[in-house]
């Protein structure tokens, strides 16, 4: 029902944009040049995102929550919609673009109608570490991908880390890349991903994330990719016998803003946030990082097989995708993988 009626909400608000496209004058000015709000005024702040409660996200976007709303003295209202309850990435994206929703968390992937370039994050085994993959997104690489949004109505306030993805199915361990071939695996909709699996021989199949576990469940894919905490948050563990540590991307949520609700924010309560939000990252990369070791190890205490890739796993794995990088060496530009080179030299001890 909370769905229906926020896809309601964002249908009237697309009417009314149109609206507003085919009046004679539109006006003059910046649209998102708006009136700051008045000091000591209410505000709103609704998110939207597709995790589980349970997740580092989430818990991490409560503790924001929390620290707003009594740093503003209650002038500041924050509400939080997980699990995909007010739409998927996508609506959610879009709604966060017209005004309807003014924060959202999706994953990089899903930003590909605002920039093909937005992928880059999909890239395999792009980054050697987390932390070489946190000062790429907390600088150059970050700083171009926010470029992207100009003049969609959104920005982008910053990146949470949503973990290294791992593969798991139901045919066999994974080893190395002769093990993903013939392999049902649902992606998201991101081309890299898909040019990913095609290049390790599977069979890559587009599907929304509130459908997985039952497409798993039903035999309609037989695997999925994404980091040990999620993977179990979202239950999908239940329904896989193998998972395998292969790591093979870094996976990040930009956090998507209503340019013009941000811009019309007083002096007062936009300092309130973005301190919030600084410090919101920080608690929620320490938070994933801490959960994958624990997950893993869930996992294997539900009775699912895991294992590790060696080093010689890994480089075959790396050989079998490098030809992704030349396919989209024109999209992503060598400038950004010569970045993302440099961070991960910098970051190797």
């Amino acid at each position: 029902m909370k769905k229906l009626l926020f896809v309601m909400m964002l249908v009237v608000a697309m009417v009314f944009c149109f609206a507003a496209c085919a009046a004679e004058e539109p006006a003059a000015e910046d649209p998102v040049a708006e009136e700051p709000v008045a000091e000591g005024q209410q505000v709103t702040l609704r998110i939207g995102h597709v995790e589980a409660e349970d997740r580092s996200t989430h818990i991490a976007l409560v503790n924001f929550k929390d620290r707003v709303e009594a740093e503003s003295n209650g002038n500041i209202t924050v509400e939080i919609y997980p699990n995909a309850s007010i739409g998927d990435d996508a609506e959610m994206i879009a709604a966060v673009a017209l005004g309807t929703l003014e924060m959202t968390l999706p994953a990089t992937g899903n930003m590909s109608s605002y920039g093909l370039e937005w992928g880059v994050f999909d890239l395999p085994w792009l980054f050697t570490s987390p932390e070489a993959a946190f000062a790429a997104c907390d600088n150059e690489i970050g700083d171009f991908l926010n470029g992207l949004l100009e003049g969609t109505g959104c920005i982008s306030l910053g990146y949470t880390y949503n973990g290294m993805r791992c593969m798991s199915n139901n045919d066999r361990p994974i080893y190395g890349p002769e093990d993903c071939v013939g392999i049902d695996f649902r992606i998201m909709d991101s081309a890299v991903f898909r040019s990913m699996f095609e290049l390790l021989g599977s069979n890559p199949t587009v599907i929304a994330f509130s459908e997985v576990y039952s497409s798993l469940q039903n035999g309609v894919v037989s695997g999925q990719e994404n980091a040990p905490s999620l993977t179990y948050a979202m239950r999908f563990h239940e329904v896989q016998q193998y998972f395998s540590l292969t790591n093979h991307v870094h996976s990040f949520l930009p956090i998507v803003t209503n340019e013009a609700w941000y811009l019309a924010l007083d002096e007062t309560n936009r300092a309130i946030i973005d301190a919030a939000i600084a410090d919101m990252i920080v608690e929620q990369r320490e938070l994933e990082l801490a959960d994958y070791d624990k997950y893993v190890q869930m996992i294997a205490d539900y009775g699912v097989e895991v294992n590790e890739v060696d080093a010689a796993g890994m480089e075959a794995f790396k050989e079998a995708v490098a030809p992704i990088y030349d396919e989209y060496l024109d999209t992503f530009g060598q400038e950004i993988y010569d970045l993302a080179a440099q961070y991960n030299e910098q970051y190797s001890n």
